[in-house]
């Protein structure tokens, strides 16, 4: 989460352009995040809820929280 507040500083105040490969769920769902799906053919652009991994994710945390 630092991280992730580090960079969405270093893009806005210092106009900065990020690029990252990462599944991490808290740097995907930054702000103005453009995504590309490289599990796509092609290569897609997406939200970070439409990812297969994300929705692993919920399915995962809502199998061992609800």
């Amino acid at each position: 989460m630092k991280l992730a507040e580090l960079i969405q500083y270093m893009v806005h105040y210092n106009n900065c352009q990020v690029i990252i490969s990462t599944h991490s769920p808290f740097l995907l769902s930054m702000e103005d995040a453009k995504i590309y799906d490289l599990d796509m053919t092609p290569v897609n652009v997406c939200k970070f809820n439409e990812l297969d991994s994300m929705k692993k994710y919920v399915d995962l945390f809502q199998k061992h929280f609800s």
